[in-house]
């Protein structure tokens, strides 16, 4: 596609979608949702740990995006979008660029939102609600605790179609792939496996990523993986990254006890452990990125 096409092209109305009615229930002072395979909550406490998130990417990445993306004028979709904190630097690296952020429900920044960023709400299980070849870069970040392992064919099959030909898809995803875990850390992950089992999410897979990309159609795909150690080892994104792990763990914690039965003390303690565990063992997280061209 000619870079001056985008000069030629306007946007396009946002499709209009009808949400399904939502239900969530609280667990302890959290709010989880359980109309959906998602495990983590949705509340104020999650949308920080999502943005610090972000920075430990950002920071290990040393970028917003990895796929070579000729987007200057064109049109960016970003699946799962959350906070929205990756679209609303992406709008200032691409000022000219149209984007839009798609999630069951939004967690939007308080103040005012960049005027080439459009929101909808919906449920990629139901279908990308955009006709096909609608963007020239999709994007889709840390699905992993969201998707049961036989939605993913379907999924990236979707970001695949709504993407143009000769744009690209990303995807970056991290699942429980830890070197040099200690004896509280295999129990955590064991937890969170044993959580994650009847809701159909396998995190162990997610390295293939690029594999079932290429599946669904994509082509030139490339596949990297990025090690990061755990706290003061891992300097500055070593130790946002634990700090976002820890969070995450903790959040599961009403999981722990209601789903698997374990006694809050044992939860509390294991929980405690963890940081002085990881820098210990020299524990550390693997990161798998994978892009592709329609």
């Amino acid at each position: 596609m000619h870079l001056f096409s985008f000069f030629q092209r306007k946007p396009q109305p946002l499709p209009f979608w009808e949400p399904t009615p939502t239900t969530s229930r609280m667990l302890g002072n959290r709010r989880f949702r359980t109309d959906l395979p998602y495990i983590l909550p949705k509340d104020d406490v999650e949308n920080s740990r999502l943005n610090y998130q972000h920075y430990a990417f950002k920071i290990l990445l040393k970028s917003n995006h990895l796929a070579p993306i000729r987007v200057s004028h064109g049109d960016i979709l970003d699946v799962g979008c959350g906070t929205a904190i990756w679209m609303l630097e992406m709008a200032r690296e691409f000022p000219q660029a149209r984007l839009v952020g798609l999630d069951t429900e939004f967690a939007l920044p308080h103040g005012p939102v960049a005027s080439n960023c459009r929101f909808i709400q919906g449920d990629i299980f139901r279908g990308l609600p955009f006709k096909e070849e609608s963007f020239d870069y999709t994007h889709q970040r840390l699905m992993v605790l969201a998707v049961p392992r036989q939605r993913w064919p379907f999924v990236l099959s979707e970001l695949v179609r709504v993407t143009r030909r000769d744009g690209w898809i990303e995807l970056v995803e991290a699942g429980d792939n830890f070197s040099n875990s200690g004896p509280l850390m295999r129990n955590v992950l064991t937890w969170i496996r044993n959580i994650l089992r009847p809701r159909g999410i396998d995190a162990s897979a997610i390295g293939q990523i690029g594999t079932w990309l290429q599946g669904a159609g994509a082509r030139n795909v490339q596949c990297y993986s990025v090690r990061c150690p755990l706290g003061k080892q891992g300097g500055h994104a070593g130790n946002l990254l634990s700090k976002d792990i820890l969070a995450c763990i903790a959040a599961l914690r009403p999981h722990f006890i209601n789903q698997l039965g374990l006694y809050p003390n044992v939860v509390d303690k294991t929980l405690a452990g963890l940081l002085y565990e990881w820098e210990n063992y020299q524990t550390a997280e693997e990161l798998f990125l994978a892009y592709g061209q329609k």
